[in-house]
């Protein structure tokens, strides 16, 4: 299964069509359930909580009491008074592999937990907003655990108490680790552009980028060098890229590292793990009559030539590897096919297909010809 290319919705758009004020009030209701309840492969999206209570809150996913696990998610377009994508209380529920794009909220754009220990870990975090507090994720009288995240671009509006662009926190500890928080804003003076804490809070954060810093171990305050919020390169979920220059390149905590990233690939692919959702992938290998889908990330599983043009079209310095062998730019008849190069990534010909290193290569002997 695919489920960035086989969208599968659970919508709450069932009156006017893309009129969101007659939308159900929660896509989905997670209560009442324990670990083993699973959902995963979703876009979950136009939930409109506009109610009274409970239906003032979460409306693409509510849990009051619940422990459910959620894997391969996009919550996306929906609003609510708190939790515009999630409201969580009374819940350690697990979130794996998700994104909150474009959800809206007073209080926790993307996400809002109240007196929960929740973990997530490899999920993006983009574009979210909070009329009032925490524009990605409010944390109230809770621990969540939040690992190998991509927090950028949420906002919190209000211009007197707009506190947490990225993660407001009242009465909370949460415990953060390899994460990326860059480009959010708070509209209030000092109000946290990145994290705020209230008086009763302590976040503990290690091996993270935080923009303008923030106190913990192993804070990186260089440039992350983030993408564009994008479609997967190879993988299942879109994704924010970093570029070969990132701070976040090779600097995460080796015992909290992720065994593979948001999109599926394995971790590390250089000397450590990458900060953040997403790894980056050095080197892209072809061969003639290569694939069209997937990583790429071997000769034994390597791809078609177009296809991994294609995949490195927004990465800086990404070696393509290709193999000994004839390739052309189309099948068939069209005169205007071309190998279009020059956009960053580095192309190499001349291997045998079983180089494991650059100067390893014999390109006089393995003779690599577009034609």
């Amino acid at each position: 299964r695919d489920p960035l290319v086989n969208t599968t919705m659970l919508s709450g758009d069932i009156g006017t069509l893309d009129t969101y004020t007659d939308n159900v009030y929660q896509v989905v209701t997670g209560s009442g359930t324990n670990n083993t309840a699973v959902l995963d492969g979703f876009t979950v999206a136009f939930g409109y909580a506009d109610g009274s209570t409970p239906h003032h809150s979460g409306a693409g996913l509510y849990i009051y009491p619940g422990n459910p696990t959620l894997r391969n998610i996009t919550f996306k377009d929906n609003h609510a008074a708190y939790g515009g994508g999630v409201f969580n209380r009374d819940s350690t529920a697990s979130f794996w592999g998700i994104i909150f794009d474009s959800n809206t909220a007073d209080y926790g754009g993307g996400v809002y937990n109240n007196t929960s220990n929740i973990e997530i870990e490899n999920a993006t975090f983009v574009n979210n907003t909070a009329g009032v507090q925490g524009g990605a994720i409010a944390n109230i009288s809770s621990i969540p655990t939040l690992v190998h995240l991509t927090i950028k671009g949420n906002s919190a509006l209000h211009i007197t108490n707009g506190f947490g662009g990225g993660i407001y926190n009242k009465g909370s500890n949460p415990k953060i680790s390899n994460t990326i928080l860059w480009g959010n804003t708070a509209a209030a003076s000092r109000g946290g552009d990145q994290i705020y804490n209230d008086s009763t809070s302590a976040t503990k954060i290690d091996h993270s980028v935080v923009e303008g810093g923030f106190e913990g171990i192993n804070i990186i305050t260089d440039s992350p060098a983030l993408g564009s919020f994008l479609v997967s390169q190879g993988g299942r979920m879109q994704v924010i890229p970093i570029a070969h220059r990132s701070s976040a390149r090779d600097a995460a905590d080796a015992d909290k590292c992720a065994h593979i990233d948001q999109r599926g690939l394995n971790r590390p692919q250089g000397a450590g793990c990458d900060i953040g959702a997403y790894e980056f992938q050095d080197v892209i290998y072809v061969v003639p009559g290569g694939g069209d889908s997937g990583f790429c990330q071997s000769w034994g599983v390597a791809c078609d030539l177009q296809y991994a043009l294609k995949e490195a079209f927004h990465q800086t310095k990404q070696q393509i590897w290709v193999k000994a062998g004839t390739y052309k730019p189309f099948a068939g008849p069209d005169r205007a096919a071309t190998f279009l190069i020059g956009r960053g990534e580095q192309i190499y010909g001349g291997f045998a297909g079983t180089e494991t290193s650059l100067g390893q290569r014999n390109y006089q002997r393995y003779v690599t010809t577009l034609s």
